[in-house]
């Protein structure tokens, strides 16, 4: 039985009181297991649900799978900052990373530490309400520590009232440090229970519009 409708509803209206407070305290977890369709969720539910509830958003959208360290998260969130035009798109779109590692090679300059030290506030733009999403919570690299981590989440709400939303497979998250913080950063938490386990191998090769509107013709299936 394919989770219903009722219960995406009322998650929306969640997120929905959370999105219109003018100002933001802490931020809010999207929770469930692997293959639950949390991020199919976000991605085809929530950021249209963001545009049409906030008037001027800018919604940034980050997986921290296998993100190393602070450093690097920031440069990687500062580039999706930049305006779109034609070189930032091509920073976005993977020549970030590339541009780096030739740059910190040729130069023997930490590019990523150089714009990491420059002040955040000073990429947002105040006419635009931004909303992050963190993808991916529980697979962080082993050595970036979700003290630090959460720890500036914390900063960036409470300086810049920024919107959050965390989205993680809690319990493949064994740190300490994470069940300590986590009461300090996140204020709202909600449990996205699985769906019929056939809806993922279904929702997998649903890509296309043509098969995305098979899928969502099935879903009345079953």
């Amino acid at each position: 039985m394919k989770k219903p409708e009722s219960d995406f509803k009322s998650i929306e209206n969640v997120l929905i009181e959370y999105l219109k407070r003018d100002f933001v305290k802490d931020a809010i977890l999207l929770k469930g297991s692997w293959g639950s369709g949390k991020t199919f969720f976000i991605k085809n539910r929530v950021l249209d649900l963001i545009q049409s509830e906030l008037d001027s958003p800018k919604i940034i959208y980050l997986p921290l799978f296998g993100a190393k360290n602070l450093v690097a998260l920031k440069a990687n969130l500062i580039v999706e900052l930049l305006p779109d035009q034609a070189f930032t798109n091509f920073l976005k779109n993977g020549g970030f990373s590339v541009g780096l590692k030739l740059i910190t090679a040729k130069l023997n300059i930490d590019v990523s530490n150089l714009l990491s030290s420059i002040s955040f506030s000073s990429y947002l733009n105040k006419d635009k309400q931004y909303v992050f999403i963190f993808d991916d919570l529980e697979r962080l690299d082993k050595n970036f520590e979700y003290s630090t981590l959460l720890g500036w989440i914390n900063n960036l709400i409470e300086h810049n009232n920024i919107r959050t939303i965390l989205i993680a497979n809690e319990l493949q998250i064994q740190s300490e440090s994470y069940k300590s913080y986590k009461e300090k950063v996140i204020g709202t938490s909600i449990l996205f229970k699985s769906e019929n386990p056939y809806n993922d191998v279904i929702r997998k090769y649903s890509q296309t519009p043509r098969s995305q509107e098979l899928y969502n013709k099935t879903q009345k299936d079953i």
